[in-house]
């Protein structure tokens, strides 16, 4: 086997090849070091191929009963589907944002004034304060 000659991308080897995305014998690597780039250079080939496994069997039975009581109550959130099924709730809570569940629920309404309420001006808005005690 001939030695991989390591030659700069505009030059040819000595055997007719062109030296450009030949470096450690890697079609396309992206430099000596033999990384491979992808569309995000700098990403590791173990990542670039990496396929996250899916739920387990048991989480897919329990997000269709999740989505099953869920139908029937949607005011549930995650205490009370943790009651329901006996698991933790830092799980319920993954599974439900997941399945992009949320409990349907009053809201606080904090911002909103009251009916009648007089609303006050701020005079320091555009007012600069430059030495102490001046507002």
């Amino acid at each position: 086997m001939k030695p991989l000659l390591l030659a700069a991308p505009d030059q040819e080897q000595d055997d007719g090849r062109e030296a450009a995305g030949v470096w450690g014998g890697i079609q396309g690597a992206g430099g000596p070091c033999g990384r491979q780039g992808g569309p995000d250079d700098g990403l590791a080939r173990s990542s670039w191929y990496y396929e996250p496994p899916g739920e387990s069997p048991d989480n897919l039975a329990l997000m269709r009963e999740i989505d099953r009581l869920y139908i029937k109550r949607p005011s549930f959130g995650t205490r009370k589907v943790r009651e329901r099924f006996g698991i933790n709730r830092n799980r319920a809570q993954r599974l439900m944002r997941l399945m992009g569940l949320e409990a349907i629920c009053p809201t606080r309404s904090t911002s909103r004034p009251a009916p009648g309420h007089k609303a006050y001006p701020y005079f320091l808005r555009n007012m600069a304060i430059t030495k102490p005690d001046q507002a």
